[in-house]
This record gives C-alpha cells, structure tokens and sequence, in this order.
C-alpha cells in the first residue's frame, strides 16, 4: 500500500512540473472563486450594499427628479474611489447587480494575481503554493464589503512584482512605473499605498545592505534608492496632505483582547469558523514545517514586511480616521504577503501530494458552504424585497436593527450567511434597496465628504447618520433602553422626520404590535424584515 501510495505521489509530482497542470490549476481556481457570484444578485457582504447605492445615486441622481433633491456629487482628493470611477460609468451598459458583482470578482481576484505575480517575481518560477493564496481571497475585508481596499491591495502587490523584477534591469521603467501606479493606488485605498511603501522600502533597504562591507558604497547606493522612493511617493503623499482625510479624527476605539486574538486570522475569517479556522491553522503549520525542515525559501526583506504587519495589527486601533476595522486589514494583507513570499523547497513526494490534498479539501470545503450559504440568502433578499414593496419613491425610511443582544435566541438559530461570526449582521446595509429599488431616502448611505464623492442636500441632511448602522430597535422601545438611546440617538422627531419605519430581522420580536405602541402601523412582516408606517403627532 506505501509503495503505491509512494508511486501515485511521484506520478502527481510528475505532473506538477509540466506547465499546463499549473496554467490549468490558476483556471479552475479563479472560475471557483467567482462561482458562488452567480448564485446571488445581492451578495451577503456587509457594506456592499450601501456602496453599491452610492454608485447608484452618482450614475442617475443628478438626472433623477427625486434623488437630485436628496444628493449631489461632491468630488475630491479622496484615498477611496475606485469604485466610484468605475462603476458609474459602467451602469450605462449593464445593470447595477451585474456590475457589483464583477467589482466583486476584481477584488476577490487582484490579490491572488497580486500573490502570484510577486512570487513569480521573487523565486524566478511559478509556484504552487502561490496558488494556494485562492485560500484567503474570501476572507473577513470581502466580508464586511472592503472592496475598495482589497482592489488596493492587489495592485500594490502587482506593482511590487514589477520593482522587483525591473528595479535592477530598468531602473527608470520601474520607478516610472510604480510612480504611476501608486497614484492609481492612491485612489483605491490609503492603506494600499502604506502596503505598497512597505514592501518598496525594504526591498531597497535589503540592497543597500548588500553593497558592500564598506559604509560609502552602502551610503552611495542609499542616497539613489531613497530618491527613487521619493519620486514614487511623493505625489501620493501630496495627494493625501491635501485631502480632507488627512485633517479628519474622531478618536480611537479598541478592540478586546478575545476580539483581537480572534481577528489575528482574518485574512481566512469569513462565514464558518470551524472551517475559517482549519484553513487558516493548516497554513501556518505547514509554513512551519517547511522552515523547521528546512524545506522553505523566503527572503529577508519579506519576512521582515510580514513581521512588521504584524506588529502593525497587535498595534493598531479597531477605529481611526472615521474607518472602522483599520487593524483587521494589517492583518489581511500580512496574510496574503505569506503566500506571495515563502516558498517550500524540495518536498518530499508524498509530503507535498499530502499537504496539496489537505489544501484542495478545504478550499473545496469552503467554497461549496459559502456557495449554498449565498444560494439560500435569495430567499431573504426576497422576503425583504416583498416588505418594502409599498414605500413610495421620496419616501423617508428610519431603519432599525434586531442586534444579538436584544434576540439571543433568534440569532442563536438564523442562518450563517445572515451574519459575521462574533462581530455583526450582515444585513445592516440591505436597506440600501429602499433607495436603489424604491427611490426612497435612506438615512445610512455611505456620503461622508471626506470618504466619499456624495453629500447629503438640506433638509435631509439633518436626518442622515452616512457613517452609522441602523439603531437597535430597543431605541424606539417603551421605555426606550437608555443605552441603545444614547449610542445611537433617534432625532426626537423622528415621527415628523419619516414616513416609514423599517425594521431588520423581525422575525426575533414576537409582538411587533406591541413594540409599535400605537406610534406605528404595521404594514407587513416576515423574518427577514417588517415595515410600519409612522402615525403622524396631532399638531400642538
């Protein structure tokens, strides 16, 4: 049984030398990847909807009679538009659906190639354990609908591998080219440009230290590497002093340490713990193994990015700047930087078919239950669709949420892709449909000056929370909880302010008429959401 067993990995060793087995591995992988976005119209990513809402308002409000009363475009240097420039433009061709789903497939995509490209770069060779990066393209950033990021990261990885390839044999293709790409970069995401100033910096860092054991060399070579970073950088840099991020704080939140320690696999984190986790610890194991055994390559200078990111994500805050989950990217792109710069060497046969074994099951494995997942979340989208049917276009809605605490038991029980393991519900931002599909005013969208290229119009603006999830429901109780008041504040005329009240996950509230208290009208309901119309205040 050995010797077969030996025989059938020396004939799979066999084939993973010939180039089309690699080729055709890269094709299958990538058609897995973007195969659960066929299942779904709308799929379960936490801020996608609001973004794709915003591309909704930039591409038609201005002609729209009752969306130009609401928004106007508000164009800047912003570290945050890639979605903004691309797709607007793109719904004149397709509708809206199809073209979030292939902004979805960019950044589900871009930084495997990103991983690919540096490692083809770096080793001289295509690598299998490149491919193995298709393992955190779903990760917790593609969850919470950070596509703008994601984007931003797999250039910053692909302009690396072109440094790295040209820095030495064309200088001034290389720094002309990064120079270029790291504005582009710069309008993806801010964080894309520091990833991309990272892995630059210390790759030259590493060949001034190879020059030579005499200091001037060193000193000689130091001074043109460091002008070259400058003239890459220095337009970003301008760029970003100049935006209105630059100036923007509104404090620092952190995370617990559980919160953080859970967080430290993000760049796997998605839907299934069980499975998230598996993937994520059958990783560092066998990166482990391989360096004890003396089986890996990495190099210095990569190590060292690793290292830092790492140190970068113990470090930083949960929220800075008006974003949220800053550490939890550190964390991402420190994980796709292990697969880009290590590479196992001279495995045994059976070793090597094993551990591919081992990586193609739970890439299997996950794929199939984000696939199912996805695939029973149109029922929800339905559900919802069906109860906001009646809100007319001009309509405003105060939307609220069931959040666990309020339904322990509800959640307890309700399906995975209707939430992130431990940190939220995924369809906070699913009232992005009022506005999409009904035309109403929604007080969420994403339209925060300095983030993004939308404002809200008076007197809209008065109700518009752009950086806030919904209230929980426990807001509008009677007696209303004090603390869920005080976190998120409801106007006080909040019955003048709105026409509708659309509350998520009702399902979890046994009596909604009781919860209306004569305030409100229910008008329909189902477990996914239920809407009331508002009852207007006698005057005086």
């Amino acid at each position: 049984m050995i010797a077969m067993l030996d025989r059938a990995c020396l004939r799979l060793a066999g084939v993973a030398e010939r180039r089309w087995a690699w080729w055709a591995a890269l094709v299958a992988l990538c058609a897995a990847l973007v195969a659960p976005l066929t299942l779904v119209d709308v799929p379960p990513l936490l801020d996608y909807p609001n973004h794709m809402a915003r591309m909704f308002v930039l591409a038609f409000g201005p002609t729209d009679p009752v969306l130009s009363r609401m928004y106007a475009p508000h164009w800047g240097l912003i570290p945050n538009l890639a979605l903004d420039v691309l797709i607007p433009p793109a719904l004149a061709v397709m509708p809206l659906d199809v073209a979030g789903r292939i902004a979805i497939a960019i950044a589900i995509l871009l930084p495997m190639a990103g991983c690919v490209a540096l490692s083809r770069a770096l080793f001289g060779r295509r690598s299998w354990w490149a491919l193995a990066s298709a393992l955190p393209a779903y990760n917790v950033a593609l969850r919470l609908g950070l596509l703008n990021f994601l984007i931003g990261v797999g250039m910053a990885l692909l302009l690396a591998s072109s440094w790295v390839a040209w820095r030495e044999a064309r200088p001034r293709f290389a720094i002309a080219l990064a120079a270029g790409g790291a504005v582009v970069v710069f309008f993806c995401h801010i964080m894309g440009v520091a990833l991309l100033g990272l892995l630059l910096g210390l790759r030259e860092a590493e060949a001034c230290l190879a020059a030579g054991s005499s200091w001037r060399p060193r000193v000689i070579m130091a001074l043109g590497r460091f002008g070259g970073l400058v003239a890459v950088f220095a337009l970003p840099c301008a760029m970003f002093a100049m935006s209105q991020l630059s100036a923007t704080w509104t404090g620092l939140l952190w995370q617990p340490l559980a919160a953080k320690l859970y967080g430290a696999f993000g760049a796997v984190i998605f839907q299934n713990v069980a499975l998230d986790l598996a993937a994520g610890a059958a990783c560092l194991c066998f990166v482990y193994g391989c360096l004890r055994e003396r089986h890996g390559q990495a190099p210095v200078w990569m190590a060292a990015s690793i290292l830092i990111l790492a140190l970068c994500y113990a470090a930083a805050p949960f929220y800075f700047k008006g974003t949220g989950f800053v550490s939890t990217r550190f964390a991402v792109m420190a994980g796709f930087l292990i697969f880009a710069g290590f590479r196992p060497l001279r495995l045994p046969a059976r070793v090597a078919a094993l551990a591919a074994l081992a990586f193609v099951v739970l890439f299997c494995a996950r794929m199939a239950d984000i696939g199912q997942a996805w695939w029973a979340h149109n029922a929800h989208l339905a559900e919802l669709r069906s109860v906001i049917a009646p809100v007319e276009p001009g309509s405003r809605v105060l939307v609220l949420s069931l959040p666990e605490d309020d339904a322990p038991q509800y959640w307890a029980t309700t399906a995975r892709h209707r939430e992130i393991p431990f940190l939220f519900e995924t369809d906070l931002h699913e009232p992005a449909l009022l506005l999409t599909e009904r035309r109403a005013f929604w007080p969420s969208l994403f339209a925060n000056p300095g983030q993004q290229p939308l404002v809200v119009l008076p007197p809209y603006d008065r109700i518009a929370t752009p950086q806030s999830v919904p209230p929980p429901h426990s807001a509008l109780s009677v007696p209303p909880n004090p603390i869920a008041a005080r976190m998120f504040p409801v106007p006080p005329d909040w019955r003048e302010a709105f026409d509708y009240v659309l509350l998520l996950d009702a399902g979890g509230e046994p009596d909604l008429a009781g919860w209306a208290a004569g305030r409100m009208d229910l008008l329909r309901a189902t477990d996914a959401a239920a809407l009331f119309r508002i009852r207007k205040p006698a005057p005086g």
